[in-house]
């Protein structure tokens, strides 16, 4: 059976930004992070109709902070040192969505609408880090191009939110900014949050909650940065809550870790965190897809034979093999995302309709 795919992690307009043609064939996209999964064309031929696509911006790092921190050097356009430059970052981001869109490449849905009336890839905006809001005012410009889903903070923390490498918690203006997002009806994204932030947006946000590209944190020992993955009674405060999804990520370092690990993940293993946290929550039509493909490292880094959109049916074998069934595959390659768009107002109809 073919299946339609709604992916729940994409970075699209930093794909771009990196040089990438998102129009042409992986042999002729350029661009960095190579070898590439990701391209329209690309994505077209997966059945991955649908997507969250991030905006995405992250602090940049000068020679000599790299130097003394033995990392290399951080610049692009995606990059910011100030707020003001991160507020530029993120809507030179939104703007490519907005040109994707007139350009008819992709179908940007910015209202509480139905999609329809085009083939064309769906997008729905998620804020990938709140660090291109300068205030919690900034969030409304945001929303009325689209955004309507908000994480706080990526990895590093930022003056909203402790990040999952940094730890912390959320700060006084953090607070604000959930109100804020629940004031818009907006969706929390926790997968980047720390421990101690993940607890205090459960207990504080009354909106949804998801983990856009988050996998079990019991199947991945010794990890540098174990917040970054879902501890088991994180993933049972998420089955309690109203319309959560955890969408999971085929990177391979998120799939397998340890002295024993391969160099490269396996379907076995994405079927590994897909079960246990069935098993954790009880629940099947909890979990999606937030593939993450090319987040920032080549295609090589993802789970061998899933690295990439024309791939996914392998996944889909692989549930149907453990037991699935076709309206169980169908629930989390594409129905799972929908109905939690549906929560928020957005009824999205599925490609076969």
């Amino acid at each position: 059976m073919t299946y339609h795919w709604f992916d729940g992690h994409l970075d699209l307009a930093y794909l771009a930004q990196q040089g990438r043609d998102l129009t042409a064939t992986l042999e002729r996209c350029g661009g960095g992070l190579t070898p590439a999964a990701v391209t329209f064309p690309e994505l077209r031929k997966g059945n991955v109709r649908a997507a969250f696509a991030t905006i995405f911006v992250q602090r940049r790092v000068d020679e000599a902070e790299a130097k003394q921190k033995g990392v290399e050097p951080l610049t692009g356009p995606w990059t910011y040192t100030t707020p003001d430059e991160a507020f530029a970052a993120s809507a030179a981001q939104l703007g490519i969505y907005q040109h994707w869109n007139r350009s008819n490449l992709v179908e940007l849905v910015s209202a509480n609408n139905r999609w329809g009336g085009s083939d064309r890839l769906k997008i729905v905006l998620l804020m990938e880090g709140a660090a291109g809001l300068r205030h919690v005012t900034d969030l409304q410009r945001f929303y009325d191009d689209g955004v309507r889903i908000v994480a706080l903070t990526w990895l590093e923390g930022n003056q909203w939110s402790g990040g999952d490498n940094s730890g912390g918690d959320v700060t006084p203006q953090g607070r604000e900014l959930i109100a804020e997002i629940d004031r818009l009806n907006c969706i929390h994204d926790v997968s980047h949050l720390s421990e101690a932030a993940f607890w205090t947006l459960m207990s504080t946000a009354k909106g949804i909650k998801i983990a856009s590209h988050s996998n079990a944190r019991a199947l991945l020992p010794g990890k540098q940065f174990p917040e970054r993955n879902l501890s088991d009674n994180q993933l049972r405060a998420l089955a309690q809550s109203p319309h959560a999804v955890v969408g999971i990520n085929l990177l391979s370092a998120f799939l397998a870790s340890g002295p024993n690990a391969p160099k490269r993940a396996t379907i076995q293993h994405v079927l590994n965190h897909i079960k246990h946290i069935e098993d954790v929550t009880g629940r099947r039509d909890l979990l999606a897809l937030g593939s993450d493909f090319d987040g920032g490292y080549p295609r090589t880094s993802w789970c061998e034979n899933l690295d990439g959109p024309t791939q996914l049916h392998l996944l889909a074998d692989a549930l149907a093999d453990a037991g699935w069934s076709n309206a169980d595959i169908h629930r989390f390659a594409w129905q799972n995302w929908a109905d939690l768009l549906a929560a928020i107002g957005i009824t999205v109809a599925s490609p076969l309709e």
